[in-house]
């Protein structure tokens, strides 16, 4: 104790300062440290689950652009699809229409060429019959006589016979 007295301290007084030391540690402690060391505590668990939310809404949003990616990549596929089937539907249609057109085309040249055949040989009876009139007329001039019916109608049969040989063989 003397070293005490040499260096000019007091034990009381330096045990009373221990022990307002003392207690201001444990006050201090209990209503400033812990306080605060609890709202401290209380942020960082905050601040964690506000890192952890945000970890889960990137990998979420990570997982929203994937999927919205594949649903693009879905998409133009499907779009794909549709257009291929589309342009094949529409040849086929063309080609069914081209074949009708043809089918139709081929109707109406064999109706002309029926119609041609016809009005031909319409024609060549006429020509056929102006012919035999001009001959009749002619051979008349010819002779220089009328002829009875009945030798008309003789003669007129005769140049008929004779002009369709004829005209068969052209």
């Amino acid at each position: 104790m003397e070293l005490f007295y040499a260096l000019g301290l007091d034990v009381r007084i330096l045990l009373a300062q221990f022990i307002n030391f003392a207690i201001l540690v444990f006050v201090l402690y209990r209503f400033a440290y812990k306080p605060i060391f609890n709202v401290l505590e209380e942020r960082k668990r905050k601040i964690q689950e506000g890192v952890e939310k945000s970890e889960r809404a990137e990998k979420t949003l990570e997982e929203a652009h994937q999927k919205s990616a594949e649903i693009i990549k879905q998409a133009k596929k499907e779009a794909k699809e549709i257009v291929e089937k589309a342009s094949r539907t529409a040849q086929s249609q063309r080609e069914d229409l081209l074949s009708v057109t043809k089918g139709d085309i081929d109707e109406m040249m064999k109706k002309a060429q029926k119609e041609i055949s016809d009005e031909k040989k319409h024609l060549l009876e006429d020509i056929r019959k102006d012919i035999v009139r001009l001959i009749l007329l002619s051979v008349e001039k010819i002779l220089q006589k009328d002829m009875s019916e009945s030798d008309r109608r003789v003669f007129t049969e005769k140049a008929l016979e004779d002009f369709n040989e004829y005209s068969k063989r052209i």
